[in-house]
């Protein structure tokens, strides 16, 4: 399953919200697949299983605003680099999991995801929080 890099923080603090209720059950699907059918994770910086359900998704690129398809691959660079992994590398969730637990806390998502609209709420923050405590 191809998964951006910055969605993996996305699964990771989800809570139920999102753009649209499509998108909400799309995203629940992925997070199902993700965590608990061990899927494999084929990381990209292009629209993937989760942009498939987004409103914003137009002619395979997000449209939310002028310029959020340079932002958001660079949310993805800057995402995979923190937690060490590479574009187009296959791995699974636990993998992707024990990376997160030790290469991020909840205050390097500050520098990690600057721009990211949901940052504010503390779920991603509440849950590195608790893969710190429970790496595996």
């Amino acid at each position: 399953m191809d998964i951006r890099a910055h969605h993996l923080l996305c699964l990771l603090g989800f809570r139920g919200a999102g753009y649209s209720p499509e998108f909400i059950e799309n995203m629940k699907k992925v997070a199902q697949a993700t965590f608990f059918d061990n899927a494999s994770l084929r990381l990209t910086s292009d629209c993937d299983v989760i942009c498939a359900a987004c409103p914003h998704l137009k002619h395979g690129e997000c449209r939310k605003r002028d310029d959020a398809a340079p932002r958001v691959r660079d949310h993805d660079l800057r995402v995979a680099d923190t937690i060490g992994v590479r574009l187009g590398a296959v791995t699974t969730w636990q993998e992707v999991r024990q990376l997160m637990a030790r290469r991020l806390t909840p205050a390097s998502l500050a520098l990690t995801c600057p721009k990211c609209e949901w940052l504010k709420l503390g779920y991603c923050a509440e849950a590195i929080g608790g893969l710190q405590q429970r790496p595996d």
